[in-house]
């Protein structure tokens, strides 16, 4: 069988992780693919009504191999990853949390406390 060489290309720009969205009933999950991505190489921010998460991963056998080398198929994305979700429901993000388990970075914002209803008297001006 023949495989045809390449050399994978170093790339800068940013790449973003796979990621689900979706409710339930606590609140607003995000759910993104981030394997290989160390804890302390992720950072998370709300801001406007928008999620950011960001990060770096880098491939550790280049890091510990210096031949070069050819790939036969190059998937996997390295260096730096960012991901923007627009959070339009209101969500209660001072108790935001994030947990990063078996590769999959899980980022859960509650649903906020819906306002309590106040019924006020408006009088009107006489003219």
């Amino acid at each position: 069988m023949y495989y045809h060489s390449i050399l994978k290309p170093q790339v800068e720009e940013e790449w973003a992780p796979n990621t689900d969205v979706y409710a339930d009933k606590e609140g607003l999950v995000v759910k993104m693919e981030v394997a290989g991505v160390p804890r302390s190489a992720i950072d998370i921010c709300y801001e406007k009504g928008q999620l950011t998460v960001a990060g770096i991963r880098n491939d550790p056998t280049l890091e510990s191999e210096k031949t070069e080398r050819r790939f036969t198929q190059a998937e996997i994305e390295y260096g730096h990853f960012k991901r923007v979700i627009k959070i339009d429901i209101p969500v209660e993000v001072t108790r935001a949390s994030a947990q990063l388990q078996d590769g999959i970075l899980y980022v859960r914002l509650p649903w906020a406390k819906e306002a309590e209803q106040q019924q006020i008297t408006v009088t009107l001006d006489s003219e």
